[in-house]
């Protein structure tokens, strides 16, 4: 029985397919960053290593960090 190939794939399909692998990827690079962070920021807060910087967290995490509370509660 003869082999047939199969209909070509159109390379907007694979380029789509490709950017969609990128940004899987990219995902779990930053998934692993976020979870980075999130760790040396608690390190920080829970040594209160900050408190050379400001007498507060939050403030240091706004002057030094530009990171609002909102954002932080989303790392840690």
């Amino acid at each position: 029985m003869e082999e047939q190939n199969p209909a070509p794939v159109p390379a907007d399909l694979v380029e789509v397919a490709k950017q969609l692998g990128a940004r899987q990827a990219f995902g779990l690079v930053a998934g692993r960053c976020s979870a980075a962070d999130a760790l040396l920021l608690r390190e920080i807060r829970d040594s209160r290593k900050y408190l050379a910087f400001s007498p507060n967290f939050d403030e240091f995490c706004a002057q030094h960090l530009h990171m609002t509370r909102r954002r932080r509660a989303g790392l840690m």
